[in-house]
């Protein structure tokens, strides 16, 4: 034998019968290759729902103010009684408080995930929307996000209690981002925005909380 002879070599299917038609249990099946569900590549956005119990609430309250404030102050003008137009500042003052809560309190929030910007970016509208608030997060500060029940907030319809969520996004300084709050887990809308949020971002991204499962 010379150096440049082929080495022999024993096929691994060396001894075992072919059969087409009919597979033997000595064939090797396609090992099953667990493929997560992440789509990291794709832009997303999740919206919460509308929260329309308090925006009906806001418009209903600055609304009335504002109408009886206009009457009673037209009304005082017109017969000179300084007194009705001194009480009209009461129901001015319901349509202040209405403007505050509209500038306060979300309408909805809008998280949308460019993983062409590599950004997060979270838009809070406000009933106000000169009011409306947006923050930027870099996706490679992100280092957990928690998807969880907010204990602070709960809600009741034909009596019938929910829950509400968060999602807070940690980054790798130790500061917190929170994404929503008090949005009601209503049809299981918890879990769809955790389903969302975890396909459009990076598996190393450590997700926590009761409803990130």
């Amino acid at each position: 034998m010379t150096d440049n002879a082929t080495p022999y070599y024993q096929p691994l299917t060396a001894g075992i019968p072919y059969q087409q038609n009919n597979p033997t249990p000595y064939q090797q099946q396609p090992i099953q290759v667990y493929q997560p569900v992440n789509s990291y590549g794709s832009n997303a956005t999740y919206k919460t729902p509308c929260n329309c119990i308090v925006g009906t609430i806001v418009v209903i309250f600055f609304i009335v103010g504002i109408g009886i404030f206009s009457f009673m102050i037209a009304t005082g003008i017109s017969s000179g009684q300084t007194e009705t137009i001194l009480f009209a500042f009461i129901p001015f003052i319901f349509a202040l408080i209405a403007t505050i809560l509209g500038s306060c309190i979300s309408l909805y929030v809008i998280i949308n995930i460019s993983a062409t910007l590599g950004t997060i970016i979270i838009n809070k509208k406000k009933m106000c929307f000169c009011f409306s608030k947006q923050e930027i997060v870099q996706i490679n500060d992100v280092q957990q996000v928690i998807v969880q029940t907010d204990y602070s907030t709960n809600y009741e319809i034909n009596g019938v209690h929910y829950n509400a969520f968060e999602v807070i996004f940690k980054l790798v300084d130790g500061r917190e981002v929170k994404g929503c709050s008090g949005i009601i887990d209503k049809n299981n809308e918890g879990r769809r925005a955790f389903q969302i949020i975890r396909n459009a971002l990076p598996t190393r991204i450590v997700f926590g909380g009761n409803l990130a499962y």
